[in-house]
């Protein structure tokens, strides 16, 4: 049986938790048990969600002991309905435009559209965020959703979800798949031979990091973005929060943080990204000059000098 009182807002709490967890519990029904939960955030309903999937998939019955503090919230998101758990419903439901992405499965071809959509209509209706970054902020939206089909190896569909927290003043992203997880993904590249994990993970940060190498981009494992690259510097600029866990290896990065965290793990890779909503962000924070920020994309132009593109990962 899984439980904890939170000692932390982040997908880190669950899954520091979910370590030992994982590593002596292999058959059986599995109970999540969140009755000593106050809050949830969206990030650990995204890596709840996805655990109880993960042991769905291997056969395993899940059921969820909740209390009325979270239940509702569960609900709404729709934790209850993509796990496949009868729960009663005692709300009106209505629409979350601007407001909050509930639990989406990132299985349609149009996700690289229409979920970078919405979480940018959250986060430009509720940050001051500079308006000529919103479309390099879609774009990274997209590339990290993307790359769940593209470089994960997931054999169950990703999930992706986001909310405005007024109190608190920010907006958090949050997006899961139960793939092999970055390092695995970067390791099929020699170039990182000399790299341990811990740095490999930090590496995926960096602009031009990839898991293949030529020009070939219709061979697998090409991308052509910047998602956490530019995630890490919006997070830098804005005096927001990351974290990160895939597998076993983990990372946070914040206001001057960049670093790796161990004693966390997941059966794939969790990202979760906060924008704090009362700072305003420019273009000029972000890139070091008008000229360098190298990828542009909408949803109705695609991708523009996709030639300089060398399999940018992740």
């Amino acid at each position: 049986m899984l439980q904890s009182d939170i000692d932390s807002q982040s997908i880190f709490a669950i899954c520091q938790q979910t370590t030992p967890y994982m590593g002596h519990h292999i058959e059986g029904s599995v109970t999540l048990d969140l009755r000593n939960w106050s809050f949830l955030d969206i990030g650990q309903i995204v890596a709840l969600a996805m655990m109880g999937k993960y042991f769905q998939s291997n056969g395993r019955s899940v059921d969820v002991i909740d209390n009325s503090a979270i239940s509702g919230y569960l609900q709404r998101m729709d934790f209850f309905h993509y796990l496949g758990i009868p729960s009663q419903e005692k709300f009106q439901r209505h629409s979350g435009s601007g407001n909050f992405l509930e639990l989406s499965e990132i299985d349609q071809s149009d996700n690289r559209t229409v979920l970078p959509s919405r979480l940018k209509e959250i986060v430009s209706s509720k940050s001051e965020v500079d308006p000529s970054l919103l479309s390099a902020l879609e774009y990274s939206f997209g590339e990290i959703i993307d790359n769940v089909s593209t470089h994960s190896e997931t054999p169950i569909n990703g999930v992706v979800a986001a909310q405005f927290y007024p109190s608190k003043q920010f907006a958090e992203f949050c997006v899961g798949d139960l793939g092999v997880g970055i390092v695995s993904t970067l390791r099929n590249n020699p170039t990182y031979t000399a790299l341990g994990d811990d740095a490999l993970l930090l590496e995926a940060f960096e602009d031009g990091v990839g898991e293949n190498t030529g020009t070939d981009f219709s061979k697998k494992g090409h991308g052509c973005g910047f998602g956490l690259a530019f995630a890490a510097r919006l997070v830098e600029a804005s005096g927001g929060q990351m974290w990160v866990v895939s597998r076993k290896q983990a990372a946070y990065f914040g206001k001057g943080i960049k670093k790796s965290c161990a004693g966390h793990f997941f059966p794939g890779t969790l990202i979760c990204l906060r924008i704090p909503s009362n700072v305003r962000v420019l273009q000029s924070d972000v890139f070091r000059n008008g000229n360098d920020m190298p990828y542009l994309w909408t949803p109705t132009e695609g991708l523009i000098d996709d030639t300089e593109c060398n399999d940018i990962l992740w």
